[in-house]
């Protein structure tokens, strides 16, 4: 349910494009999406429209330790109750 996620900032979109082109990855579909960011204590919520695929919304939190990713998925878990979804409906 959860993984590492690397990020880091691109300050050229068009070379970004060109290096992944170089090592034999290639574009498939442009997506296009609006998204709002929400922050509730430490939870950041993105609300995601994307052209002719629908809504989504992505529920994250940080962490720095195994220990601490148990209580967060407890949060994501809870916080989706809130919202009137299980962890049985996400992906």
């Amino acid at each position: 349910m959860t993984r590492q996620e690397l990020e880091t900032e691109v300050g050229d979109a068009k070379t970004a494009r060109k290096i992944l082109e170089s090592i034999g990855f290639q574009p498939v579909i442009p997506v296009e999406k609006q998204r709002q960011y929400f922050h509730r204590e430490n939870i950041t919520a993105c609300s995601d429209n994307v052209k002719d695929l629908g809504d989504y919304l992505e529920l994250e939190i940080l962490t720095d330790s195994e220990e601490n990713r148990t209580v967060a998925l407890q949060k994501i878990e809870d916080t989706l109750k809130q919202l009137g979804y299980s962890m049985q409906e996400t992906t």
